[in-house]
């Protein structure tokens, strides 16, 4: 977004401000991975909702795994 930073603890705090993209693009690559399959534009409203349900348990780790692996985005494909 542009803004600037002096070394890592400064580029972490700024990265830990706003965990939705680092979410969102944890999910997607776990997706890529798992499915062996790229993502459509069609995919977007799954990964949405993987998304909101990751954020009530702040966005960890276990809980993003276990709704990609529970979402029928990686069931179907």
């Amino acid at each position: 977004d542009g803004r600037e930073f002096d070394g890592f603890d400064e580029f972490r705090q700024q990265l830990a401000q706003k965990p939705l993209p680092q979410a969102r693009n944890f999910a997607e690559k776990l997706l890529v991975y798992g499915t062996g399959t790229l993502l459509s534009f069609s995919d977007r409203d799954e990964i949405d909702r993987l998304i909101v349900a990751a954020e009530e348990n702040h966005y960890g780790i276990r809980t993003i795994l276990d709704e990609v692996v529970t979402s029928s985005l990686f069931l179907m494909k």
